[in-house]
């Protein structure tokens, strides 16, 4: 799998994470793509330049990386057009995804994933009902297919 959620609280641990991961693959800092945004949140435009970035060939390294740090600021369009590249990354691409926790990310991303837990790492429950609601109608629109009501 070339595909990896990492779950942790921290920004930083999050980080040293995965920057030991890309040394331990050989991956030059050269090598590896960031969205850049700027705005508060990471959108669908951002997304489509990322996946494009990440079918180039590397420059120094066997292997480009794509790193979203803080995967919970992706719009769900922006998630939802990362899909496929998660499911099938470019030959050559590992990719990377940091969050808090793996409720701020709708659940096809995560299910794209391997999901590697830092310490101290929780995945919170929806804790109101309007939040279990959301949840519930976010999943249903992942499993929703044309035609069904």
């Amino acid at each position: 799998m070339h595909s990896y959620l990492v779950i942790g609280q921290a920004v930083e641990e999050r980080s040293v994470y995965i920057n030991d991961r890309l040394k331990n693959m050989g991956i030059s800092g050269f090598d590896v793509i960031t969205p850049i945004s700027d705005t508060l949140s990471i959108g669908i435009q951002d997304i489509r330049v990322f996946i494009h970035k990440l079918s180039l060939l590397p420059h120094q390294s066997p292997h480009v990386a794509g790193v979203i740090d803080k995967a919970e600021k992706l719009t769900l369009e922006a998630q939802q057009s990362l899909l496929k590249t998660l499911e099938e990354p470019p030959a050559l691409a590992y990719i990377f995804l940091g969050a808090d926790n793996t409720y701020q990310l709708i659940p096809t991303i995560v299910s794209r994933c391997q999901v590697v837990m830092l310490t101290h790492a929780a995945i919170p429950q929806p804790k109101t009902e309007k939040q279990r609601q959301l949840s519930s109608y976010v999943n249903d629109m992942e499993t929703m297919r044309p035609g069904k009501k």
